[in-house]
């Protein structure tokens, strides 16, 4: 696995299967998590539930097309990086195309090498970053996954710091307690108490932490 993909995941909407088993195969040999779907319904779901870093997604399948799919996750993010995979592209699509504000498209076939130069630069536009400032005085420190607090870095749990990359990478969109049971229980069964303590025991260590609860959803964290 690349180390700067780590931490990172991927959604691939592609409803051809010798193209997808494919791509997945290779895909999971460099993101932490890859999801899959063979339509544009099942992958707005899998958005919804897993909130993916990237989206790749074929542009002609059935029940939802990709620039369908596109425009709906857009509603729910408005940076998450986007490409489109077809083999052929009309003035039409690509004029939705900038409409949506996909972050590029993908021309089939395509090798491997041109997928990953695609990543490459997903991961140089959007998440080579070392220091995220979440207010005055907290930093995230993406690349070490630590949270300094006037300089010094604060000592977390495993679940804490967890929670709080969850939180970032999803900043200013609603992290869902679904997701939460999802990336930081995963096998075990997430109590309501458990998380309300572990969510109190963060607020304790970072006081003047933005982080709303929207109540019976999840918890959002407001960074300007």
């Amino acid at each position: 696995m690349s180390l700067k993909y780590k931490y990172l995941s991927l959604l691939l909407v592609e409803d051809d299967e010798a193209i997808s088993s494919e791509v997945v195969e290779y895909l999971k040999r460099i993101f932490s998590k890859v999801y899959h779907a063979t339509n544009g319904r099942a992958g707005y779901e899998m958005y919804e539930d897993f909130r993916p870093d990237i989206v790749i997604t074929d542009i002609k399948m059935p029940i939802m097309n990709g620039l369908e799919l596109a425009r709906k996750i857009r509603n729910l993010n408005e940076s998450v990086p986007i490409y489109i995979i077809t083999a052929f592209t009309t003035e039409h699509s690509l004029m939705e195309g900038i409409e949506i504000g996909l972050t590029g498209w993908l021309k089939k076939p395509f090798l491997h090498t041109t997928l990953l130069d695609e990543l490459d630069k997903i991961y140089t536009h959007f998440f080579k970053c070392d220091n995220i400032e979440i207010c005055k005085g907290v930093v995230y420190n993406s690349l070490q996954h630590d949270i300094l607090v006037d300089d010094k870095v604060l000592p977390l749990t495993r679940k804490e710091n967890e929670l709080l990359a969850l939180l970032v990478k999803n900043a200013n969109n609603i992290v869902t307690y679904d997701m939460i049971a999802y990336e930081i229980y995963r096998d075990k069964v997430m109590s309501d108490n458990a998380l309300r303590v572990l969510v109190k025991t963060i607020r304790y260590k970072i006081p003047r932490l933005p982080l709303k609860n929207i109540f019976g959803v999840g918890y959002k964290l407001l960074i300007a």
